[in-house]
């Protein structure tokens, strides 16, 4: 079975700017985080590489999702994730920004959706890492974010 997760996770302040540039954005279960999902069509249209960090060896954001990550993070944090998963084989990678400036160098990791949402201030509950807490189990597909409320 695939996963598939191409997104910019933000706190509730941020998600009123990715409205700015009429990106759609999605409540996420943790904390009062926001997901704005990327998902293909709009990422072809905006420039945007297909998974640049877990697709093709590469670790670059590229210009325009960079500018977009700078741009939702003005005022606070953005972390863009992304994960590809078949059959139980796939990576993950994230992208941190503060303030409208990349933290770092991309990370691609086990775990790296995890570490951004702990950055972002996303707390284990028990037996649940980040990731389940944050409801990014939900849905299997970028695509199928579009249809949540």
């Amino acid at each position: 079975m695939a996963y598939t997760l191409q997104a910019i996770i933000v706190p509730a302040d941020a998600s009123e700017r990715a409205a700015q540039r009429e990106l759609k954005c999605v409540r996420l279960s943790a904390q009062g985080l926001w997901m704005v999902p990327l998902p293909q069509d709009q990422i072809e249209s905006m420039g945007f590489p297909s998974h640049p960090l877990t697709g093709d060896g590469e670790t670059i954001v590229g210009p325009e999702l960079d500018e977009l990550c700078r741009f939702l993070s003005q005022s606070g944090k953005a972390a863009y994730v992304e994960a590809e998963f078949f059959g139980g084989d796939g990576t993950q990678a994230c992208a941190l920004y503060e303030n409208g400036l990349p933290l770092s160098e991309p990370l691609v990791d086990d775990e790296a959706i995890n570490h951004a949402l702990r950055w972002l201030g996303v707390k284990r509950s028990g037996e649940y890492d980040e990731f389940l807490v944050a409801g990014l189990g939900m849905h299997r597909d970028t695509e199928d974010w579009l249809q949540e409320g």
